[in-house]
């Protein structure tokens, strides 16, 4: 079985030192991660901050590498809203081959001189999986010229996905339907089933020979156990019908069916 429902993102704030030669002058690049707590299936923003940059001299593009330790978590892009690359004349290339981003300025001027959040990292948790490590490779700022103003040494890891004991709880370890109570009924009753992740549900009620009867629309649950799901029959004759339920997750697609009895 796997734990933490939720889970808690580790504060890191890593210090990255850039030697630009002689006289030599030490540029700092923080990149700080506030504490972030979220469901799965849902999109995690992370801020990469630039310090000091005015150390540096002023940059019109960057590089560099986003890499995750695990499937279950997902790089899905990158948002500019309100950062330094958010400004007129920015573009952000993301999908190029092996999640690099590649960012730059379409004019002679060189557009940033100040220190700030560069732009916000997009991700997904699939599953939940304590000791995920994501780090940032290759990240290179280079001037309006092509000259590279700063080739800073690659962390370790950026930061970590760990448990969160107080929000602890239990998630199932894979899709089960646990059938409707009450069975027999009249004309209300309850479809419960467990969610390893998030998913969209739909229900479906047919009668013996297979024609849909009533269908509850999609909605998104979050995982857990022994999610239910009211049903009202209330327009349905007394008789046997089969349900089904759909599951649609990230990257996975379940169906389970079972049978209730109306009587009215």
């Amino acid at each position: 079985m796997r734990k933490a429902r939720r889970f808690g993102q580790a504060c890191a704030s890593l210090l990255l030192i850039v030697l630009l030669g002689a006289p030599a002058v030490q540029a700092q690049i923080t990149v700080e991660v506030a504490s972030l707590t979220a469901d799965v299936g849902e999109t995690i923003s992370v801020p990469v901050i630039l310090g000091n940059v005015e150390g540096t001299g002023s940059f019109s593009s960057f590089q560099f590498r986003v890499i995750s330790s695990s499937a279950n978590l997902v790089f899905v892009g990158q948002d500019q809203t309100g950062t330094l690359s958010g400004a007129d004349g920015w573009a952000v290339a993301t999908g190029v081959p092996n999640n690099t981003l590649v960012g730059g300025y379409g004019s002679s001027q060189d557009p940033i001189v100040a220190s700030g959040t560069l732009l916000n990292l997009l991700f997904r948790l699939d599953a939940v999986e304590a000791g995920i490590t994501v780090e940032l490779q290759e990240f290179k700022l280079t001037s309006n010229t092509g000259q590279l103003v700063s080739d800073p040494e690659v962390p370790s890891s950026l930061f970590t996905i760990s448990t969160d004991a107080e929000d602890e709880t239990t998630l199932p370890g894979s899709f089960v339907l646990r059938g409707n109570y009450p069975n027999p009924f009249n004309p209300t009753t309850n479809i419960q089933f467990d969610l390893p992740q998030t998913s969209e549900v739909e229900i479906s009620i047919m009668d013996i020979l297979g024609r849909e009867m009533l269908t509850i629309p999609s909605q998104t649950l979050s995982a857990g156990t022994g999610i239910t799901v009211a049903i009202d029959a209330n327009s349905l004759a007394s008789g046997i019908y089969i349900y089904r339920v759909i599951a649609r997750s990230a990257n996975d697609l379940k169906v389970a069916s079972g049978t209730m009895t109306l009587i009215k």
